[in-house]
């Protein structure tokens, strides 16, 4: 959002395009693509190679109708371990920590808007997956007009290393997230 209550979108005049990047998806990665394409937020390209401007809010209004959406997604197993370390200074996690984390704050209401963002309220046209950001890019129609299969390679290498969520998962833990993001996981493929 702009700093007078206005509504920012990430958008690209140019290709009529707009670019939901909810938090923990590889949005800043997104960026040094998306750049390239006119992408900006309130006049200002999303990356200039030493900032990033851009919002994660997936807000969509009809002045829009007729441009195409792209969203970040992320498998949500994933993404919601993600969250619980970016955003509680958990990086030193364990199981316990993390399976607290869901059922004594996220059961109650914490981080779930952040959580929830890639409930999308709009179906996004293209969807790009971290884990598959390579083939996804790949499918957006404007990016092999500007590069190459190696390029697009180059530009998907993820700067952070990803956490193997797994093995902060026991059973109860799933079913908790799955039920917190079943339209995630549905919508984007993502299995159980």
């Amino acid at each position: 959002m702009s700093g007078l209550g206005i509504p920012s979108y990430n958008v690209s005049e140019k290709y009529k395009f707009l670019w939901w990047a909810p938090e923990r998806t590889g949005s800043r990665g997104t960026t040094n693509v998306l750049s390239y394409f006119d992408f900006k937020l309130d006049g200002k390209i999303v990356s200039d190679s030493t900032s990033y401007h851009y919002t994660h809010q997936c807000l969509y209004d009809n002045q829009y109708d007729n441009y195409k959406i792209i969203g970040n997604v992320r498998n949500p197993y994933g993404r919601v371990l993600s969250i619980f370390q970016n955003f509680n200074g958990q990086f030193d996690i364990n199981k316990e920590t993390f399976k607290r984390y869901l059922f004594e704050q996220v059961a109650y209401g914490k981080d779930s808007e952040i959580i929830n963002r890639t409930n999308f309220i709009k179906t996004p046209d293209y969807v790009l997956r971290l884990e598959y950001l390579e083939e996804d890019y790949s499918k957006l129609p404007f990016v092999k007009d500007r590069f190459t299969e190696s390029q697009i390679h180059w530009l998907t290498i993820h700067g952070k290393p990803i956490t193997d969520w797994e093995k902060f998962y026991n059973k109860k833990m799933k079913e908790f997230v799955y039920k917190l993001c079943q339209e995630q996981f549905e919508k984007f493929e993502y299995g159980k």
